[in-house]
């Protein structure tokens, strides 16, 4: 095997050099390693939550990271498509990229929180909940797998959704605008409570309960307002807006007080919002019961072998652990054909 990893190594190679003396070159290539496929960064963050000796191996890399901002050029081995190194101002770039990625990644391996100079990192595991009151005041409440880079400056404030979801409940500061950007999607606050999920990189929902945004999809997108009352689904350079029942607000935004509401919704679409909160999973092995509509709660702090018994009696299914795998279960009817 190589003495020097590369993008196509297993993550326990990584590991294994990770804990050598300090090599920025090998450092530089790890961030890229993170940043290629979120596979790497949660099997990453899943081997550090087992190797709690592994806390001071990353602050080295995070700080070897953002000392190679004062270097004038990277080794050539931190670009394995060139043989030249790179000009000052794309290590620069591809400096600030691996910070904020390694600010999020510590955050989420070493604590829930990961502070980097004037950036700070939170992040919430899977069926995990976080209330964090940022330095501003305002307040952020993140659901299951999200996380957030905060980056407040003497002239604005900014938060990138870097995953999941999170809602917002911003102070009032008329001389720093509050931008939160998703995927693609960029929202600025007008003294206002808000909710952003990130679907993908184009796909972003979005929910007002007070005040007003703007929010605007890709660059070429036209800026949208969107006040109190009203939701939006922002595909790409599209912003659609429509408004919302008091009722459908409250079910969206249940997640807020540790509960998640169906309101007759398909199973499919059940399965996929439950799934969102365990790391066993759901699987409709059955096509034909995918549009059956279920109505209840769940808590993802409970039992979710108690949802599913309730949800077998509902909709008349069966729930069965996979053969050879205890992490799924398969659903199917429970009426044999």
């Amino acid at each position: 095997m190589s003495d020097t990893p590369d993008s196509k190594q297993p993550l326990s190679l990584w590991m294994s050099f990770l804990k050598r003396p300090p090599d920025p070159g090998l450092y530089v290539r790890f961030g890229f390693w993170l940043r290629s496929a979120e596979s790497h960064r949660a099997n990453f963050l899943s081997a550090c939550k087992s190797e709690g000796a592994l806390a001071d191996p990353l602050r080295s890399v995070q700080t070897t990271v953002e000392r190679l901002s004062y270097v004038p050029e990277l080794e050539s081995s931190a670009d394995e498509d060139s043989s030249d190194p790179p000009p000052r101002s794309r290590v620069l770039m591809m400096v600030a990229a691996l910070t904020s990625t390694l600010s999020l990644v510590l955050g989420m391996a070493l604590g829930g929180t990961f502070n980097s100079g004037s950036q700070n990192a939170f992040a919430t595991g899977i069926g995990g909940f976080e209330r964090v009151m940022l330095e501003d005041g305002t307040v952020v409440e993140m659901n299951t797998s999200s996380s957030i880079i905060v980056n407040f400056s003497a002239e604005r404030r900014e938060v990138t959704l870097a995953q999941g979801e999170a809602s917002f409940t911003i102070a009032q500061d008329p001389t720093r605008p509050f931008i939160v950007t998703a995927g693609h999607t960029a929202t600025q606050a007008l003294g206002t409570e808000f909710g952003l999920r990130l679907h993908s990189a184009e796909i972003v929902s979005l929910y007002v309960t007070d005040g007003r945004v703007t929010v605007r999809g890709e660059s070429t997108g036209e800026p949208r307002v969107v006040a109190a009352g009203e939701v939006a689904m922002i595909t790409g350079a599209n912003v659609a807006v429509s408004p919302i029942s008091r009722e459908a607000m409250a079910i969206r935004q249940a997640w807020r007080k540790g509960i998640v509401l169906f309101d007759a919704e398909p199973l499919r679409v059940v399965v996929s919002e439950i799934n969102r909160y365990n790391r066993r999973q759901l699987v409709i092995v059955d096509p034909k019961i995918a549009d059956k509509k279920f109505g209840g709660s769940y808590k993802p702090a409970g039992s979710l072998d108690m949802f599913l018994t309730g949800l077998q009696k509902a909709l008349d299914i069966r729930a069965d652990v996979a053969a050879g795998r205890d992490d799924v279960i398969e659903l199917r009817s429970a009426t044999r054909p």
